[in-house]
């Protein structure tokens, strides 16, 4: 039956149409302006009613302090005129004008701000020589090669005094030497977008060829530039688009698709590509090759991950109860270069809610493989259950279990080249949307009368999953491989019970039970030593507010860290308040296939630290010190009154402290006394090399002796940076070893330490 539904959808669907729109729908956001956002959605509008779809627009703040699941709208942006331009001659650079935002908008970095009418003659420099203590004050830096336009070096260059960059970076310099990389998310914080009252900046991309061309001038001479610009940052408004076409149950399965990306495949092909999808389902249906719909489709046009979060909060989270699950559009074939690959990449809806769609990729994919024999699907077992991107609302706070069927990354990833017309495969898309448009048939028209034969194929599914995870040795040593694989197990049952969403069915008791674990012994060795994983057990987190912590909002600007990587989410969606985070840990580890080091361990019990104290989710810690178990532990080893004392800590290294830096710093100074001292060293880096070694960090920045309050420039550690906020510290005055000391003696230890005295001299 399959084969032939895709024999029908491959010829039904609308090639001229798809092009014409997909291309229509490319020139609008390619322009990166809230402008150009405004006339994507009004067309993406347009065009569902023009299908015959009832759709609405929502309308969002984008005022840059607006909140959605801790993702904060962005501020919006408009530019008419951006443009650099070489003032010294360049060999290897045919034009003076380098980046213009008229004839290539995607070389200008969105949120750039403005500059006078006429423009600032400046100097551009290279990242090489700001690390190097070059005097950057209004340059422009052009970043190196492989440096990423990211927070971290815009932080850098802001603080040393440039007024913006140029970037060259590209996924394949090899390949794509005369295209530019658009830079997507340039913000000094964890967001994707600009916010409130960041700072401003002007930046540009160009090809590796111009990059490198400028390097070798700098490198050689000054090299003076042009820099115009005529952005601006104001509150404006963000559209969604969506529109429901009603199934005979009320109960939702969403298509999201994201607006605002200035790529085919990043998404104007995933927008109309969906579009073209419901269209083929709807005339299958009124053919009869399809019998009518079970479920309700909506269709979802917004930003990426920012503007579901705001759709999913218009309808109110959790979701659970109006919709069954979701499927993400982004990535579509579109590229000849990803087309001769002839792989998908399939990113199943995460098990915290069990979803039967899974089952149905599962059956739709297989059958999918022998009409086209040519395509491998590629299950990464690090991103099999993945809540990243746009499968975020899988997370159980928001209850839509959503899955990505997309195409491996070929190189051209967010590249101009992309884009070009000879670079489209129509063929492509239409296998790839055939694929997508034969699941949802399927999953949308499922009827009880089809259902025992579906959990009968769900089974045999499950048990060939479970006999794939018994071969698989990615388990923790010491740990009970068959309580892994009777958590396998289960997440494979619920899956198949969920079709009752659909209707109960007799006999499906019969096919759990003949689910079983194979009988392979995988020896998970001795325990080894795992403090951290330990320390775990005694910790049990809820989650307060609804959606996984993203831009931390909640938290002061300047604490905001980057999130945890690799499997961070994974675990938190397991903290229910009833499980320890030790059991949430593993359960990610088994559904990954990942064994988290020591180290990530402990970054991610004090990053939920971090996220319990400002309000994110309630932790409670067998484990907690508190200023007793300090006081003692000093008293323990010969720590009296009076005592001067030369302290230095990495609270990291002893867990979770009850108050944090403010507990040390009081139990420090009950033990010392009325007439005790306590210094803590205050070290900066101001310096390009220190003792024969190059300071290779970007935390490089210029020392200023009569600032000894910021504490910004400190790199020893939270604690020196809250006692020098204590009423009566004091801190000396030397440019890299700074001392901030508190209590009777003080002053008189550190106030001899002079700017340039050796670090360790006599007077320090």
């Amino acid at each position: 039956m399959m084969k032939s539904l895709f024999e029908k959808i491959m010829t039904g669907l609308d090639r001229e149409w798809l092009e014409t729109h997909i291309r229509a729908l490319l020139d609008k956001e390619a322009q990166q302006t809230f402008t150009a956002y405004s006339k994507a959605s009004e067309y993406t509008y347009q065009l569902l009613k023009e299908c015959g779809f009832k759709a609405r627009i929502l309308r969002f703040p984008a005022d840059g302090k607006t909140v959605y699941q801790d993702k904060c709208t962005p501020i919006a942006w408009d530019i008419s005129h951006a443009r650099l331009t070489l003032l010294t001659s360049c060999i290897g650079v045919d034009s003076p004008v380098i980046a213009d935002y008229k004839t290539e908008p995607l070389s200008v970095v969105k949120h750039s701000t403005s500059t006078p009418p006429e423009g600032i003659c400046t100097r551009i420099i290279t990242e090489e020589q700001m690390l190097a203590g070059e005097e950057c004050t209004n340059a422009i830096v052009l970043l190196a090669p492989d440096t990423r336009p990211r927070g971290e070096i815009l932080t850098t260059l802001l603080d040393l005094g440039a007024i913006g960059f140029v970037s060259d970076y590209t996924e394949d310099k090899l390949r794509v030497t005369d295209h530019v990389q658009w830079t997507n998310a340039c913000c000094e914080k964890n967001g994707w977008h600009f916010t409130e009252g960041e700072r401003e900046f002007i930046g540009f991309n160009v090809s590796p060829e111009i990059g490198r061309a400028v390097r070798t001038a700098i490198n050689t001479e000054e090299v003076k530039v042009l820099v115009e610009s005529d952005g601006r940052r104001y509150e404006g408004h963000i559209d969604a688009v969506t529109a429901l076409i009603p199934g005979r149950q009320k109960k939702e399965f969403w298509i999201l698709s994201h607006l605002y990306e200035p790529f085919i495949d990043d998404n104007s092909a995933g927008v109309i590509g969906s579009i073209e999808a419901v269209r083929e389902i709807l005339s299958l249906i009124h053919s009869g090759d399809l019998p009518q719909l079970e479920f309700s489709i909506r269709s979802v046009f917004a930003s990426e991950l920012y503007g579901f979060a705001a759709v999913a909060d218009y309808f109110g989270v959790p979701l659970n109860d109006r919709v069954m699950g979701a499927i993400n559009t982004d990535g579509l074939v579109v590229t000849k270069d990803k087309s001769k690959q002839k792989k998908f990449e399939v990113r199943y809806a995460p098990p915290c809610i069990p979803f039967f769609g899974n089952s149905v990729l599962k059956t739709v994919i297989e059958e999918f493989m022998d009409v086209f024999p040519d395509y491998s699907i590629i299950e990464h077992d690090n991103l099999k259950y993945y809540y990243g991107d746009d499968c975020f609302m899988s997370d159980p706070t928001i209850g839509v279990p959503t899955m990505w069927l997309m195409h491996p990354s070929d190189g051209l990833h967010h590249n101009s080249k992309q884009n070009e017309q000879d670079m489209f495969d129509l063929d492509a898309l239409l296998i790839h949307l055939t694929l997508i448009t034969g699941f949802l048939g399927k999953l949308l028209t499922i009827r009880e009368e089809s259902l025992a034969a579906i959990i009968k194929q769900s089974g045999g599914h499950a048990q060939k999953t479970l006999d794939s995870e018994s071969k698989k040795s990615a388990i923790r040593p010491g740990t009970c491989y068959r309580e892994r694989m009777e958590y396998l197990m289960e997440i494979e049952k619920k899956r198949i019970r969920s079709f009752s969403q659909v209707s109960e069915i007799p006999g499906i008791e019969s096919i759990l039970n003949s689910i079983y674990i194979p009988n392979i012994d995988l020896n998970a060795g001795e325990p080894s030593s795992a403090t951290w994983f330990d320390y775990a057990s005694g910790i049990i987190i809820k989650r307060i507010t609804p959606g996984f912590p993203h831009d931390l909002m909640r938290i002061p600007y300047n604490e905001r860290t980057p999130l945890p990587g690799n499997i961070f989410s994974n675990v938190l969606s397991h903290c229910n308040g009833l499980n320890t985070l030790q059991t949430a840990i593993k359960r990610a580890e088994w559904e990954t296939n990942t064994i988290l080091s020591e180290k990530e361990i402990k970054g991610y019990i004090f990053f939920l630290l971090k996220l319990a104290e400002a309000g994110y989710l309630y932790m409670t810690n067998k484990n907690i010190i508190t200023r007793k178990h300090i006081v003692k532990a000093l008293q323990d080893v010969g720590i009296v009154s009076g005592d001067l004392l030369l302290f230095h800590s990495s609270k990291s290294a002893i867990g979770c402290i009850e108050g944090g830096d403010d507990t040390v710093i009081d139990a420090l100074l009950e033990v010392v006394g009325e007439y005790g001292t306590i210094l803590m060293p205050a070290f900066t880096r101001p310096y390009i090399a220190f003792d024969g070694r190059i300071n290779k960090s970007r935390n490089f920045r210029p020392f200023n002796p009569l600032d000894l309050k910021n504490t910004e420039n400190i790199t020893t550690g939270s604690i020196p940076k809250t006692l020098l906020s204590h009423p009566g510290a004091v801190r000396s005055r030397h440019s890299t070893h700074s001392w901030v000391g508190i209590g009777l003696r003080a002053e008189e230890c550190i106030s001899k330490h002079e700017l340039f005295d050796p670090p360790a001299s006599k007077d320090s």
